[in-house]
């Protein structure tokens, strides 16, 4: 199963390879990062897979494990 987390703040891409995101989104993790980057996949039923790195400190656990999407 994959971990997943909810963003707490927006966060919009910065470079590229980043994931924008929106508050409350859920995030699958698909890596994490020691500088705290965490590479992850953005769990929007229907659309096509959005993936990219994203700053840990904007996202906390949702307590819950997904099996892949």
């Amino acid at each position: 199963p994959l971990e997943t987390v909810v963003a707490l703040h927006a966060y919009a891409a910065a470079r590229a390879g980043d994931l924008s995101f929106n508050a409350g989104e859920t995030i699958y993790v698909l890596g994490k990062k020691p500088s705290g980057w965490w590479y992850g996949r953005l769990a929007r039923p229907g659309a096509p897979a959005i993936v990219g790195e994203f700053p840990s400190n904007f996202v906390q656990a949702s307590g819950h494990a997904h099996p892949p999407p």
